[in-house]
């Protein structure tokens, strides 16, 4: 099912489409906060028709949260329509979340509007099968982190027929990445790491930028607080495993010293598997929260025990703005090398995650200092004007 919400009339020249696999509006996510970011830089510099798809009839309008946006085509997918694209994986042999996200009638308009615009703007890996097969057509692709390397961190933590699938789907996703890359001008990664797990193409680094919270709102820690948190969008796998690993591995070693610490888990769409956890002694999953800054204000520490996934942490990012001392793994600290320095890496490991822990609970002033450094060194190198100059170099401007 389609959907036009707006039309207006601008000059050819300046405008561009955005394709995105979900409405970027409300910015509540990591994949909604970088296609969201990139919708704010474009509609600063060029007149955006966006189009998107939607796994919702009420979806609001996008219009709602950015007047700037000319033109929004949303494209409804109904769940018998989902259901037969996972059938559909087993038959074409593509990789199941570009099945996922196959859309007939968004190719069908993309197809007859191409020409129209000075550019296609793809605002993540998926929706490159929109412009594959295009001819004269000026495209660039966010593809952020690489799907692929998702898949294949994931399938070695995993066993018997999960991590056949993952491989399969690694392996699948691997291909249509370097495909997708002969299509676009350039390509644009998130991290390094990323952009090296890719051969070919004209690669380029946008970082994410981050929302700064005023110091009044949130850098009045609690020195004798004992709540650990963990942020996320909580039916996502790596935050799953990162979560559960935490709650049912790294929490009793750390109560045997601190019987009174706790742990809560925010962020929306808690899986089945994450809802259990809060039956654990200590544990709190609170679901959708409207603001973390409260959280972030009252909690000891920020950890994010991630074990698989790609590209880059924004709950990390996010944590830093707010002067919060971070535990993370070196997966978490993958393509932010450059904040180490105010980063406590540990490894995955229960024993040395929990001596840790503990360490920083018993010593609030090194968590403060921590909290600073990585405050200070988030507005250095990922405010606003940083972004937006990777942008314009991404983008030829």
């Amino acid at each position: 099912m389609f959907i036009k919400f707006a039309q207006q009339s601008y000059d050819m020249k300046k405008r561009i489409l955005l394709l995105s696999h979900i409405p970027p509006y409300p910015a509540v996510g990591g994949d909604h906060i970088r296609i969201c970011q990139g919708v704010d830089f474009l509609t600063r510099h060029f007149e955006v028709d966006i189009a998107f798809i939607t796994h919702r009839r009420d979806v609001v309008s996008q219009k709602s949260f950015n007047s700037a946006i000319v033109n929004e085509y949303s494209f409804y997918v109904p769940p018998v329509l989902r259901a037969l694209q996972a059938v559909r994986t087993i038959v074409n042999g593509r990789a199941e979340v570009v099945n996922h996200y196959d859309n007939s009638a968004m190719r069908r308009f993309v197809a007859a509007h191409a020409h129209e615009y000075s550019f296609i703007f793809c605002a993540s890996t998926v929706m490159a099968q929109y412009v594959m097969g295009l001819n004269g057509v000026k495209s660039y692709l966010d593809m952020t982190d690489s799907l692929a390397m998702n898949r294949e961190t994931a399938a070695k933590m995993s066993h018997g027929i999960r991590q056949y699938l993952l491989k399969t789907e690694a392996r699948r996703l691997k291909l249509y990445e370097a495909e997708a890359l002969k299509y676009f001008h350039r390509t644009a990664y998130i991290s390094e790491v990323d952009a090296s797990f890719i051969c070919g193409g004209t690669k380029c680094i946008v970082g994410n930028s981050v929302s700064f919270v005023p110091e009044a709102d949130c850098c009045r820690h609690t020195p004798d607080s004992r709540n650990i948190l963990f942020t996320g969008i909580m039916d996502y796998e790596p935050n799953v495993a990162a979560s559960s690993f935490f709650a049912r591995e790294v929490m009793p070693l750390i109560r045997r010293d601190i019987p009174d610490v706790t742990f809560t888990i925010a962020g929306k769409s808690p899986s089945a598997k994450v809802r259990e956890l809060a039956a654990l002694r200590g544990v709190c999953v609170t679901g959708f929260v409207e603001s973390l800054t409260p959280l972030y204000r009252d909690c000891a520490l920020v950890v994010a025990p991630m074990l698989s996934g790609s590209g880059v942490q924004n709950k990390i990012l996010q944590a830093l703005a707010c002067g919060c001392c971070v535990v993370t793994t070196s997966k978490g600290a993958e393509g932010i090398e450059q904040l180490s320095d105010s980063l406590v890496i540990c490894k995955a490991d229960p024993a040395v995650m929990a001596a840790c822990v503990v360490q920083l609970l018993h010593n609030p002033e090194k968590r403060r200092k921590i909290g600073e450094l990585g405050r200070r060194q988030i507005s250095e190198g990922f405010g606003l004007e940083h972004t937006d100059e990777q942008y314009r170099k991404f983008l030829d401007m």
